[in-house]
């Protein structure tokens, strides 16, 4: 082979070789920045959005759907294991079918009558004084319904104790403070003055009353307020009925409003039988 064809061939395969090189950083120069990519990737997926979806509420109690949280648990209030979101129904049943009458119900007074309730009630209630001349008293609705204005009444100072400071109810409607309390506000009697931001307590006469009650044990509580299990007459049917109540005398609740006399509501196992119509539970018939 003469000079010309060995130049000639050392040229081709010079750039040959120089295009795999080429060819080979290409390459190389991809996968780099394919790494690039997956490592700034993994860094954004583990930012603040990543971490905040992370901390998003994931379990939640079955009695307590208010009670959540990323991570499973017990709920504080009833002690039930929280479950995942996706397995509580989000609406709970409004009654508890049972195809037989249940043992907590056979129980003495289990399922207590809506009645009337004669008693004598004292009409002694919490109160301060704003000034040294208006108080305000903290008084269940049903109580507060009783008072008129213009009703004569004594104040007692915790921090002044003596007798008595004569007060008057004011012309003022309550102003609500609770799902069962009322603030009644007051004033001193002409002649005497209140002592300045004093605590105490506000007596009015005594009341006979005949209320519609229901046992204590009957109500129920949740953040939407006071609630019972109506049963029906043959105790198969057990249906969630909000109430309004107001001052517990004796074990009794006073019934403000949701329930009549003469309609039965469970009082004993009240709370374990609410349980099983919010988890949907039904009696194999």
């Amino acid at each position: 082979m003469n000079r010309g064809s060995r130049s000639t061939a050392t040229i081709v395969d010079t750039r040959v070789a120089t295009r795999v090189l080429a060819t080979r950083l290409l390459l190389v120069a991809i996968a780099a920045s394919g790494l690039v990519v997956a490592v700034v990737a993994r860094r954004v997926g583990n930012g603040p959005a990543a971490a905040a979806a992370s901390a998003q509420p994931s379990f939640v109690c079955p009695m307590h759907p208010e009670v959540k949280s990323s991570s499973p648990g017990d709920c504080p209030i009833c002690r039930m294991a929280l479950e995942p979101i996706a397995n509580v129904p989000t609406a709970e049943p409004a009654a508890l079918q049972l195809a037989t009458v249940s043992k907590e119900l056979r129980a003495f007074d289990a399922v207590s009558r809506v009645k009337r309730f004669e008693t004598s009630q004292e009409m002694r209630f919490a109160a301060w004084a704003e000034s040294r001349d208006a108080g305000i008293a903290l008084v269940y609705k049903d109580q507060a319904k009783l008072l008129k204005p213009g009703e004569e009444g004594q104040f007692w100072s915790l921090s002044a104790p003596g007798p008595g400071i004569a007060v008057r109810v004011d012309d003022q409607s309550p102003e609500p403070w609770d799902e069962s309390t009322v603030r009644v506000r007051f004033h001193a009697a002409p002649g005497v003055t209140l002592p300045a931001s004093g605590t105490g307590s506000v007596k009015f006469a005594t009341r006979e009353r005949k209320d519609l009650v229901i046992r204590e044990s009957a109500v129920l509580r949740s953040p939407e307020g006071p609630y019972v299990l109506v049963a029906t007459n043959d105790r198969h049917t057990l249906t969630k009925r909000r109430i309004e109540v107001g001052s517990i005398i004796y074990g009794y609740a006073s019934v403000i409003s949701g329930l009549k006399e003469d309609e039965w509501v469970v009082a004993l196992h009240a709370f374990g039988l609410d349980t099983a119509r919010r988890l949907g539970w039904r009696a194999p018939q």
